[in-house]
Parts: C-alpha cells; sequence; structure tokens
C-alpha cells in the first residue's frame, strides 16, 4: 500500500502492524508515526505505536497511547490485550484483571496459544496474560 500510495496513513498503519508484527518494533513505531502526520485524525496507527513501545519495553509510554486508542475504540479487543500486558508490566495487577475480564468478554474462547501466534515476543506476552488471569 505504502509503494502506490506514499501518503497513505492506512498503509502506514499497515505496515507498522507486519514490522510489530514480524519483531521489528523501533521500525514500526517509525511507520506508526507516519501514519500519524499523514492523518492524525485516522487513530488507528495508536494501536500500532502502543505494541511498538510494549515491545521495546516502554510500558508507560504503550499504556499512554493505547488508553488514547482504547477511549475511541472501547470495544477493540487487542487494545484489551496489550493493556492487560503493559499494566502487569507496570505491576498493576488489578487493571490487568479487568482488562483479562474484558479480553474474556469479548471472545469467550480466548487462548494464549491461538491469539499471540504473530507476536514476536510471544513468551513474555503470553506469561503477562497468563499473570493477568487468562489462559
Amino acid at each position: 500500500m505504502v509503494a502506490v500510495d506514499p501518503n497513505s496513513a492506512v498503509g502506514y498503519t499497515a505496515l507498522s502492524d507486519v514490522l510489530n508484527s514480524t519483531g521489528r518494533p523501533a521500525e514500526a513505531l517509525a511507520a506508526a508515526d507516519k501514519a500519524e502526520r499523514l492523518d492524525p485524525q485516522l487513530n488507528v496507527y495508536l494501536l500500532e505505536q502502543g505494541r511498538a513501545y510494549s515491545e521495546m519495553g516502554r510500558w508507560q509510554e504503550a499504556a499512554t497511547v493505547l488508553k488514547r486508542f482504547h477511549a475511541s475504540h472501547p470495544d477493540d479487543f487487542w487494545s484489551h490485550v496489550w493493556l492487560a500486558i503493559e499494566y502487569v508490566e507496570l505491576g498493576d495487577y488489578d487493571a490487568a484483571r479487568a482488562e483479562a475480564a474484558q479480553i474474556s468478554k469479548l471472545n469467550p474462547r480466548y487462548s494464549t496459544k491461538t491469539v499471540l501466534t504473530t507476536i514476536a515476543q510471544r513468551p513474555r506476552l503470553e506469561a503477562d496474560l497468563h499473570k493477568a488471569g487468562l489462559k
């Protein structure tokens, strides 16, 4: 998408998703930042920014960005997953369990084994979600 339209915020958001999913968070953050500059109103890039910060171990920044995304997308499954992870990393287990409850509500068949298959740092993320109360 970016090759076809280098001014596409959607394209840069999609690129950021791919880069995050293949373990390249610094590049993913740069792509998400470019999406933000191209169309700040789109705001779906926030999820990818949050993921990138998380995979770089920048938990507070990740939580801040993910909360911004979550404010306009309260039923987004992935925002709850990433927020649960951030809250565990920040030591806020009550908030992590609240996110885990939302994850289970949105997807009663949730399993870390099936959901986290494309995330680069799967073992750490899976452990964090277990600490939040998910299986």
